[in-house]
């Protein structure tokens, strides 16, 4: 079968069609009379090429050439670091993401110098010539203050780091997951901030969110387990390096802790009803696949009902029901400790920090709850449970 003749394409209606597989917008500007292409147009294009091969366009001055190779390794470091701490099945995977995330970072540091400063030579070692600066001094010069959230985060991080590195630590403390999605967010915003790039050129926004399954009890310093698998010196360690990030969130402000620590929790399914979700998402028809996330789900989705409305469903429900009864339910069956079926209703967020952060409840806090807690105390009045 005959293949047919080539189309004829215009150049304009090229430069539009190359834009679209690079992934960049193509600008009206780059378009003259005619048929003709500005040089503009050429530029943008080979950026976006160059900045996948990391090889800096002739056009650029000296400073800003070392600028783009040591971003693009950055970049490349942070990117594989993402992709093993979301294998499940690397045993070595929490050691290799602190090792490359301190030098994808260290990395980020002196791009931001040598930017700054427009020229290389002011990240060399002025003791060895053939050196550059270290992480630390490369973070203070960057973070001046000593109490800026993201460099407390990442000296715990370095800690961590060279304690992996000297000594046996069989697994990482929880608290320190916490501290690596604070990092990864920390390091897009700093590249969106300082060179108008994203991680998102090179992997998709979800890889961004570590998802990792853990037994705290397995990781707890003082799980019993976990103490026959260390050393005295690295059990000492992790003992003063946990009381360590205990003092550090103490004195952060409630805006600057999610610079040192974040913590997301979502309940994931497939439902064909929104309001079991964490998330709702919008489903691409063309392919069948979760595209975008677009609306993190209220407590109040969740648990809708006071406690005032769950007794006067129930009580509608079984007249002759004592209020103490019901109360008697919740308290035996511990529904208020039940994410299931409870939540407390914090009246603000300082309440909310504080029952985290020292685990004491403010005097009087009510709960809410959903559904299922109503049918759950309803079976055991009719005395199916």
């Amino acid at each position: 079968m005959s293949r047919g003749k080539r189309t004829k394409t215009k150049k304009q209606d090229l430069i539009v069609e190359i834009c679209e597989q690079i992934g960049i917008p193509c600008e009206d500007s780059w378009k003259s009379g005619g048929s003709t292409i500005t040089a503009d147009a050429f530029q943008a294009i080979l950026e976006s090429i160059a900045k996948k091969t990391g090889i800096p366009p002739t056009h650029l001055m000296n400073h800003e050439s070392h600028v783009w190779r040591i971003l693009h390794k950055s970049m490349a470091g942070m990117v594989l670091a993402l992709e093993i701490i979301n294998k499940p099945t690397i045993n070595y995977r929490m050691e290799t993401f602190l090792f490359l995330v301190v030098n994808s970072w260290e990395l980020l540091f002196k791009a931001k110098i040598i930017a700054d400063k427009r020229c290389f030579e002011t990240i060399k070692d002025k003791d060895n010539p053939y050196k550059t600066i270290s992480f630390e001094k490369a973070l203070k010069s960057i973070f001046t203050s000593e109490k800026h959230p993201v460099r407390m985060n990442l000296i715990r991080l370095e800690e961590l780091r060279n304690e992996a590195m000297h000594l046996y630590l069989p697994d990482v403390p929880q608290n320190a997951l916490l501290l690596f999605q604070a990092c990864i967010f920390n390091y897009e915003k700093c590249l969106k901030d300082w060179f108008k790039r994203s991680l998102c050129e090179y992997v998709s926004k979800g890889m961004m969110f570590l998802v990792i399954e853990i037994e705290p009890g397995q990781i707890h310093s003082q799980s019993s387990l976990l103490n026959r698998r260390l050393t005295n010196e690295s059990l000492e360690f992790l003992n003063s390096w946990q009381a360590n990030i205990r003092n550090d969130w103490n004195e952060l402000s409630t805006d600057e802790k999610s610079q040192y620590m974040f913590r997301i929790d979502l309940n994931l399914m497939v439902t064909s009803n929104p309001k079991k979700s964490d998330l709702e998402a919008v489903l691409d028809q063309s392919s069948n696949a979760i595209t975008t996330a677009i609306k993190e789900r209220d407590n109040l989705d969740r648990y809708p009902k006071s406690y005032t409305q769950l007794m006067q469903e129930i009580k509608s429900k079984y007249t002759q029901i004592k209020q103490g009864k019901i109360n008697e339910i919740i308290k035996t069956q511990n529904l208020k400790n039940n994410k299931e079926y409870s939540n407390y209703a914090f009246r603000n967020k300082s309440q909310k920090d504080q029952y985290y952060k020292k685990g004491i409840l403010p005097k009087s806090i009510g709960s809410n709850y959903n559904q299922k807690a109503i049918d759950f105390i309803s079976s055991i009045i009719e005395g199916k449970k």
